[in-house]
């Protein structure tokens, strides 16, 4: 097998994100199945735990300044991006 690249530019980061977006479940499992994880380890646990906190946390801070009493009413983009900062958490957490 080819050797993946150890660095992703723009474009490939951009399209991996997409495909997270569109199906999270299959994309977690072609990760895996290349080789690609973030560690074993537990600082690595640690750290992916920490990053999921952090996303988390950065949702509601959207979710906060965008939607009162929770009604996102012409607030498509920032719905879209606490949707996408919750998704991420969610699948870092899976992987710990």
């Amino acid at each position: 097998m080819k050797n993946l690249p150890t660095q992703l530019t723009k474009t490939q980061m951009d399209a991996l994100l997409d495909a997270v977006k569109k199906n999270p479940e299959f994309a977690l499992q072609q990760a895996f199945k290349f080789g690609i994880s973030i560690g074993l380890g537990p600082a690595s646990a640690a750290a992916t735990k920490r990053a999921a906190e952090l996303l988390d946390l950065d949702a509601e801070c959207l979710r906060e300044c965008h939607a009162l009493d929770n009604n996102w009413s012409g607030e498509a983009e920032a719905k879209a991006d606490y949707d996408e900062r919750k998704l991420l958490a969610k699948l870092l957490r899976g992987l710990t």
